[in-house]
């Protein structure tokens, strides 16, 4: 099921006349028809295929809507931005031609993959693929494979194709390194007056050695009428990441740390994550 716009109508126009343009970006919700989110409309614009101009998921369009009853329908005029030149998917042999199959299943057709210099990948590998033709309503796409990620359902695969496809940033730069490493081991007794200290007290990491952070620990402090007090602590590292730095413009550019079955992609270095 589609999930729809939340946006506050309160915030939006109801402007849906016919024959008004507007940008918008593409969410290509099946293979007959796609919406085109537009912010500042009430509804979304329904587009038929017929009418996407070769517009793909996630694509940034021009769209003027042609009908603005109970479904505010549209065609696209033109295609804005293009945010679909690299893929990842498998591939399948079918006759003598191999089509590309893409993993995001808001892309509806397979892409026919260009023969070039001789590239040692199977059926049902993964690939990285650049579009050299985006798919129309006449004609199939085309591409061409750039890289081999490996056969599909290996652990590792899954891992590269994740990373591919949300292209996100397995190292950091080394400036941002350099900075981190610029950081003090321990705390000026200026900064610790600031902090309550629960160093006298038996604490203990609760992460095991093959962790990929440690964040996390518990101490015991047994009180006077016998009974023990838990402390739970939890690493706070904003002491470090300071608003405005580089090292929190990455931070926030990353978002959070992304957890794979073979592999871990940090938020912040390892020297503060670790």
């Amino acid at each position: 099921m589609r999930k729809k716009n939340t946006t506050s109508s309160k915030k939006k126009s109801s402007t849906s006349q016919k024959n008004v343009l507007h940008v918008g970006r593409v969410d290509h919700v099946s293979p007959q028809h796609a919406y085109i989110v537009v912010n500042g409309l009430a509804k979304d614009v329904m587009v038929p295929y017929a009418y996407l101009r070769g517009a793909m998921h996630d694509d940034r369009v021009q769209v003027v809507v042609t009908s603005s009853r109970r479904i505010v329908e549209g065609r696209i005029i033109r295609i804005v931005e293009r945010c679909n030149n690299t893929l990842v998917g498998r591939l399948v042999k079918e006759g003598k031609k191999t089509l590309f199959y893409a993993d995001n299943r808001k892309i509806h057709y397979p892409i026919q993959v260009l023969e070039g210099k001789p590239i040692k990948a199977g059926s049902s590998d993964k690939v990285l693929l650049d579009i050299v033709t985006f798919p129309t309503i006449y004609q199939q796409g085309q591409g061409k494979i750039v890289k081999i990620l490996g056969k599909a359902g290996e652990p590792t695969t899954e891992d590269a194709c994740v990373v591919a496809q949300y292209k996100l940033a397995e190292s950091f730069d080394p400036a941002i390194e350099k900075y981190v490493a610029a950081f003090p081991d321990q705390l000026s007794p200026e900064e610790s007056e600031k902090r309550r200290d629960f160093r006298p007290f038996p604490t203990i990491t609760i992460d095991p050695d093959d962790a990929k952070d440690f964040d996390n620990a518990l101490s015991l402090e047994r009180l006077e009428n016998g009974h023990y007090r838990i402390g739970i602590h939890i690493a706070d590292v904003t002491h470090y990441v300071k608003e405005g730095t580089p090292l929190d413009e990455e931070a926030r550019r990353r978002g959070t740390s992304v957890y794979l079955v073979g592999n871990t992609i940090p938020m912040l270095p390892e020297r503060l994550s670790n």
